[in-house]
């Protein structure tokens, strides 16, 4: 029975070895006298300090050792606090603490008392800092987002309260009407365009038709239901005579193709020209649509996608920010991507690249 019993005994003993080894989260283990008696590999991996440098550390030296490697503000607070907290109401003591170094990695600690006396409490950690970022970049869309929608919001409100004091003349009750009816336009493409974002996001192509789409038939169907500018001559069209054949999603890729398009008009002088240029490149297909307009810096090339984000600042330009936004998820989801070359007064070049296949 003894013999059985310690065989047992090293089978779960083996077990439990294995599982510590490939779980992703950290361990660390303090015997009845308050000692570091185990550390995980995967607490080695995220803190980058050795086992040997910490088995038979105290609690609070352990603690020490741990909070010198945080950041100020987010320092872990000791064994001995979290022990308090478990002792409380809570059947968990837990906090984030964030580790210095590259990617400031962010880690839920948790504590759990021991049963067995050899095993007095247990320290465990969870790598959290992609859920942190996510949150950070929820908290900041949600904050823009709102700030956006306040901006007309504010003009509607504003000027339906000079409506309703009454005593303007007509041309005055026109002129505030039109800005109320501008500004709600403005608001409902906002939404919608979030809308179609957030439901993009969340479908990832799941509901995308990906069929053989001749992209020349595609370029031609966008340029010809695109609403030019009034006194806006047709961009021109470079398209190659050999057929060339993508597939996607073809009412995704033309609503991108139209942001892109939209844009170039947007930001171009009335009587510049644009283009659009469709070529098969080193086994990738490349379309360009190219404008003369007020171009970028290398600072506003790269921040371009930013839901919200516009290179003009003097709000001369129409538009919601987020038009190229949705231009990047769609290409992104047909496996591609967008490159952008620009210089301040010399216009723009925005490429949609995908990987060809020919008909």
């Amino acid at each position: 029975e003894r013999k059985a019993a310690e065989l047992a005994l090293g089978v779960r003993t083996e077990l439990l070895n294995a599982i510590f080894e490939l779980s992703p989260d950290g361990f660390i283990s303090f015997d009845e006298a308050g000692c570091v008696s185990y550390v995980s590999p995967a607490f080695c991996e995220m803190t980058a300090i050795t086992a040997t440098a910490l088995i038979g550390l105290g609690e609070q030296s352990f603690s020490d050792r741990l909070s010198g490697l945080c950041l100020p503000g987010r320092c872990f607070g000791g064994v001995a606090r979290l022990r308090q907290h478990a002792a409380s109401d809570q059947p968990d003591g837990r906090e984030l603490i964030e580790l210095r170094g590259p990617g400031k990695r962010v880690l839920d600690v948790g504590l759990r008392m021991g049963q067995a006396s050899a095993v007095s409490q247990i320290l465990y950690f969870r790598d959290v800092t992609h859920e942190t970022e996510v949150d950070q970049m929820k908290s900041d869309f949600l904050s823009t987002a709102a700030h956006e929608l306040r901006t007309p919001m504010a003009s509607i409100y504003g000027f339906a309260e000079l409506l309703m004091m009454g005593g303007n003349d007509a041309d005055s009750t026109q002129e505030f009407l039109g800005i109320i009816y501008r500004q709600s336009e403005l608001m409902m493409a906002i939404l919608n365009e979030l809308l179609d974002l957030a439901r993009i996001e969340s479908r990832r192509g799941k509901d995308f038709v990906i069929e053989p789409l001749s992209m020349q038939a595609l370029v031609e169907t966008v340029v010809n239901d695109f609403k030019l500018p009034a006194g806006r001559s047709k961009p021109v069209l470079d398209m190659p005579g050999q057929a060339i054949c993508l597939m996607g999603d073809q009412k995704k890729l033309q609503q991108a193709i139209l942001n892109v398009l939209s844009n170039a008009y947007k930001y171009s002088a009335p009587d510049g020209t644009v283009g659009i240029s469709l070529q098969a490149l080193a086994g990738d297909l490349v379309l360009c649509i190219r404008d003369a307009g007020i171009g970028m810096t290398p600072e506003q090339v790269s921040r371009v996608g930013e839901r919200f984000y516009r290179a003009d600042t003097s709000g001369r330009v129409p538009g919601t920010g987020l038009g190229m936004s949705i231009a990047k998820e769609i290409v992104g989801l047909h496996h591609g991507r967008i490159d952008i070359t620009s210089q301040p007064g010399q216009g723009t070049a925005v490429s949609l690249v995908f990987t060809l296949e020919l008909a």
